[in-house]
């Protein structure tokens, strides 16, 4: 097994959570489309830090504890380099307790008062 942070083909890991059911999955594909384009681009260039970047989207409709239980299963694995994504901020707190700063997580602000 790769050393944290490393991967065995070189690439950076980024996990994407988007909503793939319920009322957030009206956005799926949108989503989908813009770290697609963003990775194609990226790529295309010189990469982050001159490696290729590849991205695992998951379901951020589910219940948060079920998407920061996956998060937990993956990130334990020390192959996820990032986490991003547009989802709840239900989602986002759960995640963010899995994550246990860990890696980097870029998510939408929370926008409770």
């Amino acid at each position: 097994m790769s050393a944290f942070g490393e991967s065995p083909d070189g690439t950076i890991e980024i996990l994407n959570i988007v909503p793939m059911q319920g009322p957030g999955g009206i956005v799926a594909a949108s989503c989908d489309a813009a770290i697609s384009l963003a990775v194609d681009e990226i790529n295309a260039g010189a990469g982050f830090l001159g490696r290729e970047i590849h991205t695992t989207n998951i379901d951020g409709g589910r219940n948060p504890h079920e998407v920061a239980d996956e998060v937990s299963a993956l990130l334990a694995t020390g192959m996820v380099h990032a986490i991003t994504g547009w989802h709840t901020s239900a989602v986002r707190s759960a995640v963010a307790r899995a994550n246990a700063s860990r890696v980097p997580y870029v998510s939408p602000p929370d926008t409770r008062a």
